[in-house]
């Protein structure tokens, strides 16, 4: 394989970003492998592989001639037809068997689907879709949802103007009683998480149950490449805080980020509308979107794998806050990487407890930001949750462009 050598890292890109110029690499693989870090201090470059001369030819007269960094490229078969997203709303679901991406217009029409399913090293599913090629407009929004991790190839160029979503969001689903829950998994969120790493995994570790003289304690967040944040304590030094997610070896295979852990119950304390089993829940971990190209990858929009952040402390509850989720991992993988756009996968920020009258608010989801995701505020005397972290690591051509790494948030703690 060749050094690393060819690739040149641009200090005085403005604003603090840093270009990658790779003009004579004939294949690389940029990987953001972002599942969760304790701050802004210590996060690793991305990694960029550079491998050996690849012929692009599907099938030569030796035989297969492809090659991938992260799947099996001889066993694609034949490609599927040309994919163009003009603008809209679009959902590739790896869910159902075959997995779909589909128009979420009223018409619902099926896109492409594929029942390609390759097992990993690590035994995890990821659905590859196989596309001659495929193009984003401006305007089109693709959310990657669903069970398993996805793998998009194209023989042709990718040429992304637009958003893919592979992130996990969290929502208040019931707006009186301020109650939330993931309302988006990105696709292989929260996958191999009960995988031991040193003393605990990844995700964030539940708080303990609220007691008759403390609220309970706050969800831990989520790790990665570097640990996450601890859940806060109750009230009066009462029921303690979540584990922090331990810290995690940089992902070999396509998988997504780690959980949040949820408050402890409620308790005794809780007044309607809360009950005593009414938790915080926490962020679901960012998903996991791999894209090869045997032509070309150009990236003029954005391509997101943020983790959810945490849920705040339900109306008359006194719970800590949800641990954040963290980010998730994006791939990409051709012999020409062109990034003018934005590549983000940002843990999510904790959310903020509360005592009984009142609620905490949800920390906010991981975005496209050199900013950390913001923890919960509080409408009371609980406690702030923490913010989700993000730095700049790789940039493109453009000034503008933003590719941040994760950090997981701290869940909050509870007061009465």
């Amino acid at each position: 394989m060749r050094s690393l050598t060819h690739v040149l890292i641009d200090p005085l890109a403005p604003t603090g970003l840093r270009s990658i110029v790779a003009p004579r690499l004939r294949w690389s693989l940029v990987l953001v492998a972002l599942t969760g870090c304790r701050g802004l201090l210590g996060i690793e470059d991305p990694t960029v592989v550079p491998g050996s001369d690849a012929a692009i030819d599907a099938h030569g007269e030796g035989g297969c001639t492809r090659r991938s960094e992260r799947f099996d490229a001889c066993a694609l078969g034949m490609p599927m037809a040309d994919v163009h997203l003009t603008a809209g709303g679009y959902t590739l679901d790896t869910t159902p068997n075959p997995a779909v991406l589909r128009s979420e217009d009223f018409s619902g029409q099926v896109l492409a689907s594929s029942s390609f399913v390759y097992v990993q090293s690590d035994g995890q599913p990821a659905v590859v879709f196989y596309l001659g090629s495929l193009t984003v407009d401006t305007g089109a929004k693709m959310r990657v949802i669903g069970t398993r991790a996805a793998i998009v190839v194209a023989d042709g160029a990718m040429v992304i103007s637009g958003m893919l979503d592979a992130g996990s969001h969290l929502a208040e689903i019931n707006l009186n009683a301020h109650v939330s829950q993931n309302v988006q998994l990105g696709a292989g969120a929260n996958q191999t998480c009960n995988v031991q790493s040193g003393m605990n995994p990844p995700s964030g570790g539940p708080g303990a149950d609220g007691l008759a003289t403390s609220g309970s304690g706050g969800g831990g967040g989520a790790g990665g490449r570097g640990v996450g944040g601890h859940g806060g304590t109750g009230d009066n030094a009462g029921a303690t805080g979540g584990m922090a997610g331990n810290e995690a070896a940089t992902p070999a295979t396509v998988r997504g980020g780690c959980p949040g852990g949820a408050s402890g119950a409620a308790g005794v304390s809780a007044i309607s509308p809360a009950s005593q089993s009414t938790v915080s829940v926490g962020g679901a971990g960012g998903g996991a979107l791999h894209l090869t190209s045997f032509t070309s990858i150009r990236v003029d929009g954005q391509v997101l794998a943020g983790g959810a952040g945490g849920a705040g402390a339900a109306q008359g509850s006194a719970c800590g806050g949800g641990g954040g989720g963290a980010g998730g991992y994006l791939g990409l993988e051709a012999p020409s990487v062109t990034i003018h756009g934005g590549l983000a996968a940002n843990g999510g920020g904790g959310g903020a407890g509360s005592q009984t009258s009142s609620y905490g608010l949800n920390g906010t989801d991981g975005a496209l930001s050199i900013a950390g995701a913001p923890g919960g505020s509080t409408n009371s005397c609980g406690t702030a949750g923490a913010a989700g972290g993000a730095v700049s690591l790789i940039g493109g051509p453009s000034p503008r462009v933003i590719c941040a790494a994760v950090v997981v948030a701290a869940a909050a703690r509870a007061s009465s």
